[in-house]
């Protein structure tokens, strides 16, 4: 095994030290489809967060959660989805 691969919630943090808001969400798998994108938290991109211990709240009870950040004016980022 790899030991340099970092944890979902190691990401996160790192993410967050350097200023990027994180939200946890996870895929959920759809019979027949690709799995889709589920936030874990409501208002994910007003409650996204840079604070490291509600990073690490989340990600403990949701292990299996992908740190995810919200696009538009909070965070500056815009996402082109061509499909």
């Amino acid at each position: 095994m790899d030991t340099s691969q970092k944890t979902n919630m190691q990401v996160a943090l790192a993410l967050a030290k350097q200023r990027i808001p994180v939200f946890p969400f996870r895929l959920v798998p759809r019979p027949g489809k690709s799995p889709t994108k589920k936030p874990c938290i409501t208002d994910f991109k007003n409650k996204a967060t840079t604070d490291p211990d509600q990073i690490g709240r989340w990600f403990t009870k949701w292990p299996d959660a992908m740190p995810g950040i919200p696009t538009g004016s909070r965070t500056g980022f815009v996402v082109l989805d061509i499909d």
